[in-house]
């Protein structure tokens, strides 16, 4: 029964009774013990002047905005091709996105938005 819920208690069970309740708690205090970077909830300031909190949150960032997908490839009109230029068929299963407008308007309050974004948001309003 290795690598369902029961077997998971019952080794659980097993390991108290051989090693003593305090078992898991004796091994997670080694783990601590051994670390060596004070972790993410660390409130020490490290080497690049952040906090462990801090470098998360930023290591977070810069994972989110990695894409591994790279960009879609659009022709003139907004439709999707693929890598050789052919209009993309999507699967008889799959409702085809509606088509980007080639002219957005621009944030009105001067900040440097992601047109993307802006898209998005106002996808299903009609454009001037």
């Amino acid at each position: 029964m290795s690598g369902t819920k029961l077997g998971g208690q019952r080794a659980a069970k097993t390991n108290k009774k051989i090693h003593g309740e305090d078992f898991y708690a004796r091994i997670g205090q080694k783990g601590g013990r051994n670390g060596h970077t004070g972790g993410f909830a660390s409130d020490v300031v490290g080497k690049d002047g952040l906090t462990g909190r801090e470098r998360a949150k930023r290591a977070g960032q810069i994972g989110g905005l990695v894409s591994r997908r790279g960009t879609a490839l659009r022709d003139e009109e907004g439709n999707a091709i693929t890598k050789e230029g052919k209009k993309y068929a999507y699967p008889k299963n799959v409702k085809r996105p509606r088509k980007c407008p080639t002219e957005v308007p621009t944030p009105e309050h001067g900040k440097k938005e992601s047109i993307r974004l802006w898209q998005r948001l106002f996808s299903g309003a009609k454009h001037a």
